[in-house]
């Protein structure tokens, strides 16, 4: 279990970075963003880390409460 939550992290973490590498990358290309974009943008970052995490806490509390 320790391996496989371990693996879901890391993958998580190279979606964060991709997500805002993508995010970067367009602010630098163009130069400017419209504000709704942006907002609209990192809103969906947030949603996809914070449901990722209560996934994850939930899958540990639900694996401890096997033990």
């Amino acid at each position: 279990m320790n391996h496989l939550s371990q693996s879901e992290w890391k993958l998580s973490v190279y979606t964060v970075a991709a997500m805002l590498g993508t995010f970067l990358g367009i602010f630098i290309v163009l130069r400017e963003l419209n504000l709704i974009f942006v907002m609209i943008y990192l809103g969906i970052v947030a949603f996809i880390i914070s449901g990722y995490a209560i996934y994850i806490s939930t899958k540990r509390k639900k694996h401890s409460d096997e033990k």
